[in-house]
């Protein structure tokens, strides 16, 4: 029989070795303790631990061999270079199995395997180890042939450095009952009709430390790799390193984890599905992966709890542009996540979703998405320190950069710093109605095509403080409807917003006071002290606008009357200039007004909504003046207070 070159080179140091171990041990003794031999150099047939192949029904040899180390308490199966022809399944019958092949140039063929067989198959067996190697079971033939099919208890076993050339289901298939300990290291999976690796493990049992780490997926005709749902569960698994290229399902699929770790994974293009996809799983780190042009999510949460989502790169998620899938998305049972530091750039819809209670989105890039940037669809989620840029880029217009959706209450939306190119995102931040409760502070909200920050409809006790709101075409914020009850702006900065730096037409708003008294000539009702005045008479209140004023949002005139009126006819005057100005370079008068008033009964003149103080602008300077137009309208004017932002 002639060899190929690179198989004569093998076997000379092959028959090296053979020679030093006769000279140590004797002709017929094993070589290298418990070693045993598998190839094609017919001279070394004879020796005990060489068990010589012809070519054909190859495994029986490879059987023998494991058979031969197993009676001496384990050890190695070493395959020379060449291609081994599989048509019954390797089958270890004792533990502590090393087979290990020359590399690549090793070749198991299982093209001939029945439905049902696999290249190899190990059940209850500990410690084995397959590396070094190539394999294949038949390529799109329909069958259910997996490389390597693992099952019931088998523990410790270690894959490493094996290339899966074609399989006709899984490359590596576990299942079965509890396994402990697995290791599946730097191998290269270049065609598999199924799954990469799939683990299904029986109901009320568990797979416990399996380590999936720095393997190569291409060509692979579902998930790369896939943990399937069980009753037990995948406690403490670390998936780390692995390159999953193009794979016609989801990358990596997790259900029922703990405890576990992926991390540093590259699901690039993942066809039809997600890059990553988690459910029901509590304590995980998913940190540092790559998810690059899925057709769905790049990483999609579902049921996952008290875990870390850090770091990773979501770029390109729902290529297929159906406007459905996001960067990272959060279902309503994940709660009590961080998700950190993530970008999540040039997605179809959002870039986070988080629709579950009590999670934080802390410091992630969002940008360049086709709708909102970030968006909340629970209650008590914190939104801190994140960096928005130029989403909403699907309809202009139409989307916000961070949006809290009507279930989204509670939430704290805290140092954000947003800005837009005033081209693509409508609202900085909106606050869809039922929001309530939310509390927004120190985010700097830049050129939006709508407002700075937005209050639908039916936003109560929202608290805007400290907030940096710039250029916006509308206003810095929009109270848009007198069903916000309670709404606190105060201490923000407005500046260039194209409308006004804010729509008040909420109900009770808080802003900024400050108040004026009258002057009066000692004058009292009971011990409030003001200035009662009767028919043609004045009282005057002296004012100042504030320093950083930005705009005037109230100037009530609280007055006792002392008669009750249908229509008390009270009428106002205002004069009103700057340093260097003319002191009544503003007038105003209101003469038409009237108002229903009770006797002793407090009652405040809204002298902003009678059309007074128009002009009014940060320290001007003036008077504003109540004078009884009609006899018997008597009133005590006691102050004004000014309220603006």
């Amino acid at each position: 029989m002639t060899y190929p070159g690179v198989v004569r080179e093998h076997l000379v140091s092959l028959g090296d070795r053979l020679l030093w171990g006769m000279q140590q041990y004797g002709v017929g003794s094993e070589l290298f303790g418990a070693t045993a031999y598998v190839g094609f150099n017919l001279a070394l047939d004879p020796k005990d631990n060489y068990f010589y192949c012809d070519g054909a029904a190859d495994d029986v040899e490879i059987n023998l061999a494991e058979a031969y180390v197993t009676a001496l308490g384990g050890g190695s199966v070493e395959l020379e270079r060449g291609t081994f022809d599989i048509i019954d399944p390797i089958i270890p019958t004792g533990d502590n199995i090393w087979y290990k092949g020359q590399g690549v140039d090793t070749f198991l063929d299982g093209d001939g395997l029945a439905t049902g067989e696999h290249v190899f198959h190990l059940t209850g067996r500990d410690n084995i180890r397959i590396s070094d190697m190539s394999m294949q079971t038949q390529n799109g033939g329909t069958k259910t042939c997996h490389c390597i099919f693992i099952e019931d208890g088998s523990d410790d076993f270690h894959i490493h450095d094996v290339d899966f050339m074609d399989s006709d289901d899984n490359g590596i298939h576990i299942e079965g009952t509890t396994i402990s300990r697995g290791y599946i290291h730097n191998n290269r999976f270049e065609g598999t009709d199924g799954h990469g690796i799939y683990v299904h493990i029986d109901d009320g049992e568990n797979v416990y430390a399996l380590h999936i780490a720095d393997n190569y997926m291409a060509g692979i005709g579902n998930a790369g790799i896939f943990l399937e749902a069980t009753t037990g569960g995948y406690a403490y698994f670390l998936i780390k390193g692995n390159t999953i290229f193009s794979p016609s399902g989801i990358g990596i699929m997790i259900t029922d984890g703990s405890q576990g770790q992926i991390r540093g994974n590259q699901c690039l293009i993942s066809a039809n599905l997600s890059g990553i996809h988690v459910l029901n799983s509590s304590e995980l780190i998913i940190a540092n992966n790559t998810c690059i042009d899925s057709d769905r999510y790049g990483i999609y949460l579902s049921g996952v709890t008290l875990s870390q989502i850090l770091g990773n790169t979501c770029n390109g998620s729902d290529a297929s542009a159906s406007g459905t899938y996001d960067g990272i998305h959060l279902d309503s049972g994940c709660t009590d996540n961080l998700v950190s530091d993530n970008q999540c750039e040039g997605g179809d819809r959002y870039g986070i979703y988080s629709n579950g209670a009590r999670n934080e989105l802390n410091g992630n890039s969002i940008l360049n998405n086709g709708m909102s940037g970030i968006v909340i669809g629970d209650v008590d989620n914190k939104v801190i320190g994140n960096s928005l840029f130029d989403d909403g880029q699907k309809t202009p217009g139409t989307h916000h950069e961070i949006l809290l959706e009507a279930a989204a209450q509670r939430a704290l939306i805290e140092g954000n710093h947003i800005s837009s190119p005033g081209d693509s995102s409508e609202d900085c931040i909106h606050l869809e109605s039922g929001a309530d409760n939310a509390h927004i502070e120190g985010n700097f909200c830049y050129n939006g095509m709508g407002s700075g920050i937005a209050l639908a409809d039916d936003n109560d006790y929202t608290i805007i403080i400290g907030n940096q709101l710039l250029e916006n075409d509308d206003y810095g914020v929009e109270i848009a409807n007198a069903n916000a009850l309670h709404t606190m702006v105060l201490t923000n900065h407005f500046e260039g917003n194209g409308t006004a730096p804010v729509l008040n037409n909420g109900t009770n708003s808080v802003f900024h006071t400050k108040q004026y008294y009258v002057a009066r000539d000692d004058e009292e009702i009971g011990v409030v002290p003001g200035k009662s005045i009767t028919i043609g008479q004045a009282a005057y209140i002296a004012f100042h606008a504030p320093q950083g004023m930005h705009q005037l949002m109230g100037f009530k005139i609280y007055v006792i009357p002392n008669a009750t009126q249908a229509a008390a006819d009270w009428d106002l005057e205002t004069d009103y200039g700057a340093v260097g100005e003319a002191y009544n370079t503003h007038e105003e008068a209101e003469a038409a007004a009237t108002y229903n008033v009770t006797d002793n009964q407090w009652f405040h003149i809204d002298a902003l909504a009678a059309g007074m103080l128009a002009s009014l602008e940060e320290e001007d300077t003036g008077g504003i003046s109540v004078t009884v137009g009609t006899a018997g309208h008597n009133v005590t004017v006691i102050m004004a207070e000014l309220y603006f932002v």
